[in-house]
């Protein structure tokens, strides 16, 4: 399926399994591909909601700068796209901090985060990377 956003960017999103939604966030620069391992056996129990961010693989870039709420703004996109009201969001390295950006932006959409090698907030070092 594919999700319009407010500044013109197309994501590429992928739907699969049944059951309680789960949509799946990856690491900056991340593809839908990051989880097709992990997919197929989460998607035994939840329905399985993955994309590509802007600019990556089968999604466009988009007009808007590009940081943090501007891509959980684009995972807040993708359920809409989805027909989902609400998910549990897991977020991976950046993707957890997209994720935890989603839940700042719109609590009542999120059942649960689960969170991977992500932070909080920027620290010197992360700072530093990005």
């Amino acid at each position: 399926f594919r999700a319009e956003t407010d500044d013109g960017a197309t994501l590429h999103g992928f739907r699969e399994g049944h059951g309680q939604p789960l949509l799946l966030v990856s690491g900056l620069s991340g593809t839908a591909g990051f989880w097709t391992q992990i997919a197929s056996t989460l998607g035994r129990s939840f329905q399985i909601i993955r994309f590509d961010q802007r600019g990556i693989v089968g999604s466009s870039r988009g007009e808007a700068p590009c940081d943090i709420e501007r891509l959980a703004r684009d995972g807040l996109a993708v359920l809409d796209a989805a027909g989902l009201d609400r998910a549990i969001v897991l977020g991976h390295s950046t993707g957890g901090c997209i994720a935890q950006a989603m839940a700042k932006l719109a609590p009542g959409r999120i059942d649960g985060l689960i969170l991977s090698a992500t932070w909080l907030k920027p620290c010197r070092y992360m700072t530093a990377v990005f």
